[in-house]
């Protein structure tokens, strides 16, 4: 008896062992998938900066060459200076084709010269939709389906309203470790998760998910009670953009990934809350997006 006891255990630690391995083997392969990604995005952005350097240089010597010509005609007419240069925002007159360009009138001659709109500073954004793609999806078997939903209905309210600065919530009800991750830059990589990650993260996610939720919404318990949201109000929801909805689904995934590192007897119960978080944000954000759809305009 003793013996059979005993081949139940080992069996059983073996079983766990194999389910561990498992899921470090998940979590390499996805950060292999995603290193790989980085790489080619790595050589596109720098072809793109390499163009735009060059680009910038060319309108550098244009502009140079506007200016040359604007001195030389001013002294030419002998009337009007520098300083009597009228220059046209890039809203403020429109080219052939209805582009913005800026014009520069010499008063007092009769040379009018038209250039291409002010020289803007090269600017790099870090965030690309396959970013936003990148870091929100996971293998399904990682996570789960439940969770995969919820990252598909962000991504599409990506692609279908424009992306803001607006903020999900409050700056003061956001979970610390979002905070201390914004304040890094918001790298690549995700915060460091333990295991007790999830048993600490789980309340202030929903503490955050509370504090923005619309005034219609009935909170009890510290969770919002389940509604239906035929012609309601949306606009604490509406918020598409890294401190919107992408913000809040990163937790998501954060917190499925602590629930992978925890290890002790509350797990079952731990996951079904999560669980019932990512139906609650599903189905809001399902709302959402029925709202925009039927809307004429998209704030």
């Amino acid at each position: 008896m003793q013996r059979l006891e005993s081949s139940e255990q080992t069996l059983k630690r073996q079983n766990t062992r194999v389910i561990e391995l498992q899921r470090e083997a998940s979590k390499q392969l996805e950060t292999v998938r995603y290193e790989a990604s980085a790489q080619t995005d790595t050589v596109a952005q720098t072809d793109a900066d390499t163009q735009t350097d060059a680009a910038a240089q060319t309108d550098v010597v244009a502009q140079t060459e506007v200016v040359a010509q604007t001195e030389a005609a001013t002294a030419e007419g002998g009337e009007g200076s520098l300083d009597s240069v009228d220059v046209v925002g890039a809203g403020g007159s429109l080219g052939a084709e209805g582009g913005p360009v800026a014009s520069s009138t010499i008063i007092g001659t009769d040379v009018a010269i038209m250039t291409s709109a002010p020289l803007l500073s090269k600017s790099k954004t870090r965030w690309s939709p396959a970013d936003f793609r990148r870091r929100l999806l996971v293998d399904p078997a990682l996570l789960g389906p439940e969770y995969i939903a919820l990252a598909d209905g962000c991504l599409k309210l990506h692609e279908s309203a424009p992306l803001t600065k607006k903020m999900l919530g409050t700056k003061a009800s956001r979970p610390p470790q979002l905070v201390q991750w914004i304040k890094e830059g918001r790298p690549f990589q995700d915060v460091h998760i333990d295991a007790t990650f999830a048993e600490t993260f789980a309340p202030l996610v929903w503490k955050w998910w509370c504090s923005m939720q619309p005034e219609w919404r009935v909170i009890v318990d510290g969770k919002p009670l389940p509604v239906n949201w035929t012609s309601r109000k949306w606009d604490s929801l509406n918020k598409c953009g890294l401190d919107g909805w992408f913000s809040l689904v990163l937790c998501m995934k954060w917190w499925g990934l602590g629930l992978q590192a925890y290890e002790g007897e509350k797990e079952p119960d731990m996951r079904a809350d999560w669980l019932a978080a990512l139906a609650d944000m599903t189905n809001m954000l399902g709302g959402l997006l029925e709202f925009l759809q039927s809307s004429t305009t998209v704030p």
